[in-house]
């Protein structure tokens, strides 16, 4: 249930008691879920993440098999091990494209010199 002032007006509290209560601020820029339990996973989708396609299906047949233990801890050591997926991921995203930037730079600077090349020899 979401208070709003109209409530927080007609309850019993004094005026010093209102902060306590109010809604988050409007300039908040992580979700309240994430305040209390961590950042959430991006959307679960295997073709956007196949290195954690085992993890990420163990980890929804267990939401599905623990309709009401998912909210009480019961798939928690698969979230861990999804998070962890996740970060290994990024970071084999990182090296990738560090990879193809050297890849890039090393195809610049050929096209230049065979430019510089050809534009001689036209001459």
């Amino acid at each position: 249930m979401i208070l709003n002032d109209s409530l927080y007006r007609s309850s019993i509290l004094s005026d010093s008691e209102l902060p306590l209560l109010s809604p988050l601020p409007a300039t908040l820029s992580v979700a309240p879920v994430e305040l209390f339990w961590g950042k959430m996973h991006p959307p679960l989708t295997i073709y956007k993440h196949p290195m954690c396609a085992e993890i990420i299906e163990a980890f929804q047949k267990c939401h599905s098999d623990h309709p009401v233990g998912k909210f009480f801890g019961e798939c928690t050591e698969l979230k861990i091990k999804l998070d962890r997926c996740f970060r290994q991921e990024v970071s084999s995203k990182v090296v990738k494209r560090k990879k193809n930037l050297e890849k890039s730079r090393k195809l610049r600077e050929t096209l230049q010199a065979y430019r510089k090349e050809t534009a001689e020899g036209g001459n």
